[in-house]
């Protein structure tokens, strides 16, 4: 289900409660919670990503330097034959 979903829903128990003021207050914190909930997925999906794009730069580079150890090695085998 998705945020329209649930706020959807919200909406149709608010206009069959009579619009008392209880429900609407329930309503409206649900509204909130359901909002702040989506926020949070969204902040999550962010970090994941900036998670994802640093590790692959990372890794990029730990290939780099092995390569790099790996061609210093080489030139120092010939430079002792």
């Amino acid at each position: 289900m998705n945020k329209g979903h649930y706020l959807d829903c919200i909406e149709l128990l608010e206009r069959n409660s009579r619009k008392s003021s209880y429900v609407k207050n329930q309503a409206e914190d649900l509204r909130r919670l359901v909002d702040e909930h989506y926020q949070l997925i969204e902040q999550h999906e962010q970090l994941e990503r900036a998670y994802f794009g640093k590790q692959t730069k990372i890794d990029h580079l730990n290939e780099t330097i092995e390569k790099m150890q790996g061609y210093r090695e080489k030139i120092d085998r010939r430079r002792r034959r």
